[in-house]
């Protein structure tokens, strides 16, 4: 089934580069890593933005309290579909751009996420794209919430300092 998500996201790369930015999904040494800097199994709400297939998706879930809620946003139609396959109430898939976190919050019905987690490539966004994305996930967060980004280069560190 592995070798089926990875084949997914190297068609989703193809066939939107600009979109995806990366010729294959998240590892599993970053699954690992980010649940044991994220607060995840006291969140009541996370957000994954950008969540492709799901290689993050699945141990978020995993880690959660099973009364709590994780929100995926996703661009990609392709992922969008290998993610509403996933077996699990607590998910809410959204097939939208992350630049408007707020409304998607308010429609989906859920409180302010306690994390944010996203691979959203920063680098590739124009400044004003990245800082709009980023004043939404900073208006959007719980008081105290936490926003893991995982990302290849620094640029985001920079358009982040304001925050």
């Amino acid at each position: 089934m592995r070798s089926f998500y990875r084949l997914s996201f190297l068609k989703g790369f193809l066939e939107h580069p600009g979109q995806v930015a990366t010729l294959c999904p998240s590892s599993g040494f970053l699954a690992a890593r980010l649940l044991r800097i994220g607060d995840f199994e006291e969140a009541r709400v996370v957000v994954e933005l950008g969540a492709g297939t799901g290689t993050l998706t699945r141990p978020i879930l995993r880690a959660m309290p099973r009364a709590s809620r994780l929100l995926a946003v996703e661009v990609n139609g392709r992922f969008v579909h290998v993610l509403r396959d996933i077996p699990d109430s607590r998910l809410v898939v959204k097939h939208h751009s992350a630049d408007d976190l707020n409304r998607l919050l308010r429609s989906s019905e859920l409180a302010q996420p306690d994390v944010i987690v996203t691979g959203v490539p920063f680098s590739m966004l124009t400044f004003s794209k990245a800082r709009h994305l980023l004043e939404q996930i900073w208006s959007a967060l719980a008081p105290g919430g936490q926003l893991i980004a995982y990302q290849t280069r620094g640029r985001l560190a920079k358009l982040a300092e304001d925050f």
